[in-house]
């Protein structure tokens, strides 16, 4: 594996790396960073940790070991980016990351059982692998609201809810505001406030 370069993977990077905790915004650093960034004199290197974030991020410990420069569209370094991003594909394979199970879905599914054995078995691993590509976007980008597996269906209304063309998929919001599952109608609600149907929503 290689230890020169360090990948970070973003399942939600319109969140940026500060975000608003009202605990947080007490610290003065923070004020003083929230306040250069009303004013627009925030220096670039550091207004970059209140913007939305890259899918993926890429740095050279060696040249930059304070990671302020994302190499990850870099075509000499694409067979490292590979490398790095099936490492942290498999890692999240071998720990069976419960977290690709969307927040409210998995307290929603940890009330009556152990949140750390729902992907245990040979279905609890082929779970983990529908979730892992559904959260990366490898699966097929479209809303299938007869998804069997809501967290497989809360990611496509994620995705589908965040591209610029949230409107065009508004039927299936609606569709899976209907559904069983408690975390699903959120995201669905989510979905149709993005796309204009506040009302609704």
């Amino acid at each position: 594996l290689n230890h020169r370069y360090r990948y970070v993977r973003n399942l939600i990077p319109w969140y940026p790396a500060l975000q608003n905790v009202e605990y947080g915004e007490r610290n003065e650093t923070l004020r003083e960073i929230r306040q250069l960034e009303s004013q627009g004199t925030l220096p670039e290197i550091v207004r970059q940790w209140v913007l939305p974030r890259a899918p993926e991020e890429l740095y050279d410990l060696e040249t930059d070991p304070w990671e302020t420069k994302n190499l990850i569209a870099e075509p000499q370094l694409s067979a490292v980016a590979a490398e790095l991003r099936e490492a942290c594909s498999q890692w999240q394979r071998d720990v069976r990351d419960v977290h690709l199970l969307p927040e409210p879905l998995l307290e929603e599914e940890s009330l009556d059982r152990d949140r750390y054995g729902l992907f245990r078995g040979e279905n609890g691993n082929a779970r983990l692998e529908r979730l892992l590509q559904a959260a990366i976007g490898t699966s097929p980008p479209s809303i299938n609201a007869k998804e069997s597996d809501p967290g497989v269906l809360c990611w496509q209304l994620l995705r589908a809810a965040r591209r610029g063309n949230a409107a065009e998929h508004t039927q299936q919001f609606h569709e899976a505001a209907e559904h069983s599952s408690p975390s699903v109608r959120l995201f669905a609600a989510a979905g149709l406030a993005r796309a204009g149907q506040v009302k609704p929503a």
